[in-house]
């Protein structure tokens, strides 16, 4: 019993010694030689060691290097594509005899990342000898793994890294910081997982990857991956296929409480009101590849909006993007301009103040440089359409941008219990910019129609519009200042609100007459009062934005009115002349033969104060001439 106590005595003694003794015989340089070759034969990339090493052999094999590198592929930025402070290996002794890499914990401490592209576009991660796709072989840019090979990883750890992407095409780069992941790795032929966080432009987000499998990427083939990220900005996932060329399908999700907060982060200043640009949800089956993204399946959530639809973005110096969208109910106006400081302060007015005060037109410069960030073909529906005042219906364009000149065709659009369709040109590429504007709408209601569009609500009836202008400026200003064109329009079954032209004219007549008692003016003037027609019609040619009308013809049963003058938008004033004469008959639309005194009626002054009054002057003028008329006719004529 004493000697077999001894002799366990002895061999504790000797495996103590053995341990203690073997980092002492053995030489890190024995075990890093090795290391660096196997890496050169599967990258083709120097690994090198220039700091100190140290070994350990209890409880496990312990390798920890410091200052490692592996080098860059030829043509590089920088001789390195990793550097790292240290390296920390801890290998189970059992995996040194089993013929696979198993590691027990693997620390990088510090890695400085490089991944770079050449002017061709080849990557420096494409790592390893290429060969020609076999049965046994990988394909094309794979790593030739040997056989049997694998790898094991327990805790695999990166702490305070940082990687920067280099495009050596465009030149741009991209940098991260604040590295800090965790790896899991059971084998080169089951799933790959990181998770961890990292800073980008001073922001934090958490990622998660799942990567099945790690011996497909070695190997230059397709392989699933699914992928996390989030922030206090954004959450991102995406779930799909990815090949060896970085193509890739797949699902892509996207949420954002704040895009106002988002493009803030991005340094893009978005002036927004409170209730626009806030939360933004993104959901969409994707593909990329050659330069090309597609979205099927797009669904988009803006607020209170929903798009839906398909889309394409081609990757370039100035990207293109292709898209068939559909807009829902589209209401614009929460991504109007804010109103100016003075406005925006200024106390609520009631309507009849709103309505008296003066139109200004805005002498700021519109910046309309962005039209030059993208070139898009775009075709867009919508059940509805909020601009301002005006209300559209459903509506179908297509949207056409290229270098900075769009093209918008409405082919088909429902407005104001009418449909149309038109145009609108806008050339930014140089200053000034240039418009011009087409439009024929049919069955349109006049009421309606002019108070959105104009603040302008004297006018009913049902008829056509056609529109065609076109102007250039920098602002609203000078875009109004040099507004040219024609607008047409004819009018059934309307009226004019607040003037009552018949009794007005009987009481002009009686006055002429100097029956004072027969003339009731203030009741021709009244906002109950209104003049009806069976048709009205004209046209305003607009030169520097002043229009001029000289065509105006309005029938009533009671009326026949013929107008002249002229709408001074700059100025925004009206100087305006309307003959009317009553008829002695009905006769149908149109029918009886006028009679009486002519009573020039004036409309004239701002579009917010408008004053409608007979020109008695002119009416006495006209009457003794007509007089004058008739006693030289019964003189000297036949």
């Amino acid at each position: 019993m004493k000697t077999l106590a001894t002799i366990l005595g002895v061999l504790v003694f000797l495996i103590i010694a053995a341990v203690v003794a073997i980092p002492m015989l053995i030489s890190v340089d024995d075990l890093a030689a090795p290391i660096a070759a196997e890496v050169k034969t599967a990258t083709g990339r120097e690994l090198t060691v220039a700091g100190d090493t140290s070994l350990s052999v209890f409880p496990s094999l312990s390798v920890q290097l410091n200052d490692v590198s592996l080098s860059n592929m030829t043509g590089g930025t920088r001789d390195a594509m990793i550097t790292m402070q240290q390296l920390d290996v801890h290998i189970p002794w059992l995996a040194l005899f089993s013929g696979q890499l198993s590691v027990e914990r693997f620390v990088i401490r510090q890695p400085n990342i490089l991944l770079e592209t050449d002017a061709g576009g080849m990557g420096n991660w494409n790592l390893g000898p290429t060969a020609e796709p076999t049965a046994e072989a990988p394909a094309e840019g794979g790593v030739a793994l040997p056989a049997g090979f694998d790898i094991n990883l327990g805790k695999v750890a990166i702490e305070d890294g940082s990687l920067t992407y280099r495009d050596g095409v465009t030149g741009a780069e991209t940098q991260l910081s604040n590295l800090q992941l965790t790896v899991t790795l059971p084998s080169l032929h089951k799933e790959l997982g990181i998770n961890g966080a990292l800073t980008y432009m001073d922001e934090t987000f958490e990622l998660s990857l799942a990567v099945n499998t790690l011996a497909k990427i070695l190997g230059g083939e397709p392989f699933d991956m699914a992928a996390s990220i989030n922030s206090r900005l954004v959450t991102l996932d995406y779930a799909g296929n990815i090949a060896a060329d970085a193509s890739l399908t797949g699902s892509l999700n996207l949420q954002a409480d704040s895009v106002k907060a988002l493009m803030a982060w991005q340094q893009i200043d978005m002036e927004s009101k409170d209730n626009a640009l806030n939360q933004l949800t993104l959901g969409a089956d994707i593909s990329f590849g050659n330069d090309q993204l597609a979205m099927n399946q797009l669904k988009l959530t803006l607020d209170a909006l929903t798009v839906t639809g398909s889309s394409t973005i081609t990757l370039a110096e100035t990207p293109a993007v292709k898209a068939n969208i559909d807009l829902g109910l589209l209401d614009l106006n929460p991504y109007l301009p804010n109103e100016s400081a003075s406005e925006a302060g200024a106390p609520p007015v009631a309507d009849a103040e709103a309505a008296s005060t003066p139109i200004v037109w805005d002498d700021t410069t519109i910046d309309l440089s962005g039209l030059g960030a993208v070139n898009a073909d775009i075709k867009l529906r919508t059940t509805g359409l909020v601009f301002q005042d005006i209300k559209l219906g459903e509506t179908t364009l297509a949207l056409l941008l290229q270098n900075s000149k769009l093209k918008v065709q409405l082919t088909k659009f429902e407005a104001y219990e009418g449909t149309g369709n038109g145009q609108i040109t806008l050339n930014a590429a140089s200053q000034p910019y240039r418009v011009s504007t087409r439009f024929d709408l049919t069955g349109i209601q006049a009421q309606p129609l002019l108070r959105d569009a104009a603040g302008f609500d004297k006018l009913m009836g049902n008829g056509q519009l056609n529109i065609n202008l076109n102007t250039n400026g920098i602002s609203q200003k000078s875009f109004i200042k040099k507004l040219a064109g024609n607008v047409g329009f004819a009018f059934n079954d309307g009226a004019v609100a607040g003037a009552n032209i018949a009794q007005m004219l009987r009481s002009s007549e009686s006055l002429l007459k100097g029956d004072v008692g027969g003339a009731n003016l203030n009741a021709s003037f009244d906002e109950a009062a209104q003049t009806d027609f069976s048709e009205m019609k004209g046209t305003l040619n607009f030169t520097n934005g002043v229009g001029i009308n000289d065509d105006l013809s309005l029938a009533s049963p009671l009326l026949r009115i013929t107008g002249a003058g002229k709408v001074d938008l700059p100025a925004t004033k009206v100087d305006y002349v309307v003959k009317a004469r009553l008829v002695t008959s009905i006769e149908g639309q149109g029918g009886g033969k006028a009679k009486g005194v002519g009573i020039p009626i004036k409309v004239i002054g701002p579009f917010h104060d408008l004053s409608i009054k007979p020109d008695f002057s002119k009416a006495a003028e006209n009457e003794l001439k007509d007089r004058a008329g008739k006693e030289l006719f019964k003189r000297f004529g036949r």
